[in-house]
């Protein structure tokens, strides 16, 4: 399970942090000489020759990720989720309760009782197309909300539920 491209969070010399545009995955990898690459670009890091990235590093730590501009990593997480929309509208179509009392919808910022009822009364009329036609018929921001729950799965050391990224051991 691995990632094919990543997109570049942060450039430190010869090493950028990466975010992986399907698994998520926060990386490490070192650039080849003499290759530039910008914050946003989406790179190559399959298995096959890389163009710009010589080898992966490491996978970067949740503290790591942490000193990066917010701003400018919700950016970037944002165009992972709208290049990714079947993947997320799947999840919408798809998502369950989690427990009696909370759905996974719910785990999503500004899904509280009210705006989860309105997702599950459109999915129950017909099931979402796109992100944009969640938003259209729901009137919620689901793309930005999506955009946080990975933001707070890559940088909250204390996060137990993990919808989208990779749970592994943090440190």
């Amino acid at each position: 399970m691995f990632d094919e491209y990543a997109h570049v969070i942060s450039i430190k010399g010869d090493n950028a942090i990466v975010i992986g545009s399907k698994y998520l995955t926060p990386l490490e990898v070192i650039l080849r000489k003499g290759t530039s690459t910008e914050p946003g670009e989406k790179l190559y890091i399959g298995k096959d020759r890389r163009e710009k990235v010589y080898s992966i590093r490491r996978r970067v730590t949740h503290t790591e990720l942490k000193n990066i501009d917010e701003e400018d990593f919700l950016s970037y997480l944002n165009k992972i989720v709208t290049e990714n929309d079947s993947f997320f509208t799947d999840f919408i179509n798809n998502s369950k309760p989690q427990s009696i009392n909370r759905h996974q919808l719910q785990l999503l910022s500004n899904i509280g009782e009210k705006n989860l009822n309105k997702i599950l009364t459109e999915r129950e009329k017909k099931q979402f197309t796109c992100l944009d036609d969640v938003e259209k018929r729901t009137e919620l921001n689901v793309k930005k909300s999506i955009t946080n729950r990975i933001f707070v799965e890559l940088t909250n050391p204390d996060e137990k539920v993990f919808l989208f990224v990779k749970k592994t051991s943090r440190t």
